[in-house]
């Protein structure tokens, strides 16, 4: 049972190897090792603890060294092997590496039982357990069977604890090629809006004979700054998923939060024949909060409502006073949101079935991520055919003082 527990709270790969040979040794054997397998296939020992502390430095030498097709771990072939009297004619005939071999004979080993660790079908090693001269006792059948079910569970928490270290590495690895790809993006991307912005400020003149050449170079300008958006998004997931997000929060007003969402979305929605309505109720209460992830929130959840909203269509950004927070609300009279998908709409990468791709959708879970490290909280009901609402709340000044003060 205890066995059991440790293993069970053991998630870390090193910290789950080095508590798999502690466990057994002195219950079940003198000499416990991990052999698991390197990248190259290749068996490399990993963890490994003897009963006498006066060969902890011949043990410490074994993690790292490379096993032998031949060796001891490959001699299973996929179901546990007991070794009865492992002398120095049978340590020979198993160990094919002389360094190794020599390793072993020191330990003073006297028996072995040698039990392959799977799980479903993912082969990960052997764990090696003995006995030794010191103790007098040897292995038996028995003991086979009480070994087996512990190597079991040592096999569970290995595997857990790979798939762990596999899920990180790979989250690391996204982070880096997201941040050096977003990087060399960026860099190509300025230089094109910086040569758009020269050609229609200083080089083609706003008048019939250059109408065509200024339509074209503005397609390029709102291909590039939708670009620079989504390099944009992809680092801010990338920082929120790494817990980086940051924050520079200062005292608002929640009234010109709203005036400035509204100025901010009324250009995109002229070019689509959409209203943009502010409804603020009044007085409301100062804002803690960092002004620009919060026009941010609004980009998304207005720049959603504007793009699926058809002409003539209204877009409406709201705000009330709630408990210690401001309630923010975007509604628009857009197509609506199934039932069935609003519970998927704040995940990342997830894009309605139904409707044209129009991003990745990354935006829905950047504002969450906003919201929610403001200590708020956003939510989103729909009707067919009618349109959607987002709600969101951002704790007052007052409120996030009051919530610092209790947390301390």
């Amino acid at each position: 049972m205890k066995a059991s527990a440790v293993l069970d709270r053991s998630i870390r790969y090193e910290e789950t190897l080095s508590s798999a040979v502690r466990l057994a040794v002195p219950r079940i054997a003198d000499y416990a090792a991990l052999a698991l397998p390197a990248d190259d296939g290749s068996l490399t020992w990993a963890a490994a603890t003897h009963c006498n502390p006066d060969k902890a430095p011949l043990v410490g030498r074994m993690p790292g060294h490379g096993t032998q097709s031949e060796s001891v771990v490959a001699t299973a072939r996929g179901r546990p092997r007991l070794i009865r009297n492992l002398d120095r004619e049978t340590l020979y005939g198993l160990v094919a590496d002389d360094t190794h071999r020599d390793m072993l004979a020191a330990l003073e080993l006297t028996s072995l039982i040698v039990l392959p660790l799977s799980v479903a079908g993912r082969d990960l090693g052997s764990l090696v357990l003995g006995t030794t001269r010191e103790s007098a006792r040897m292995f038996t059948e028995r003991d086979v069977v009480i070994a087996g079910g512990f190597g079991r569970r040592v096999a569970a928490a290995v595997h857990r604890a790979l798939l762990l270290r596999d899920a990180e590495n790979a989250a690391r690895a996204r982070e880096r090629i997201v941040g050096l790809v977003s990087h060399d993006l960026r860099n190509p991307l300025s230089t094109i809006m910086l040569a758009v912005d020269f050609l229609l400020d200083e080089v083609l003149t706003d008048d019939s004979a250059h109408r065509n050449e200024r339509e074209h170079i503005e397609t390029i300008r709102r291909a590039a700054r939708r670009m620079d958006r989504l390099v944009g998004d992809l680092l801010d997931v990338t920082a929120i998923e790494a817990g980086g997000l940051r924050l520079e929060p200062t005292t608002l007003p929640a009234q010109v939060i709203v005036s400035d969402a509204v100025d901010l979305l009324s250009p995109l929605a002229a070019e689509r024949k959409i209203t943009v309505v502010a409804d603020v109720g009044t007085p409301l209460p100062a804002l803690a909060a960092d002004r620009e992830r919060l026009l941010q929130v609004f980009s998304n959840l207005g720049g959603n409502a504007i793009k699926f909203t058809p002409e003539g269509g209204q877009v409406v950004i709201a705000a009330r006073a709630g408990e210690r927070c401001v309630e923010f609300v975007v509604r628009d009279t857009g197509p609506g949101i199934a039932a069935g998908d609003l519970p998927c709409i704040f995940l990342p990468f997830w894009q309605q079935r139904a409707t044209r791709r129009a991003g990745v959708g990354l935006g829905l879970a950047i504002c969450r991520a906003i919201v929610e490290a403001h200590g708020g909280a956003i939510g989103a009901t729909s009707e067919l055919g009618v349109g959607t609402t987002f709600t969101f709340t951002i704790p007052t000044s007052d409120g996030r003082d009051r919530s610092a003060a209790a947390g301390a």
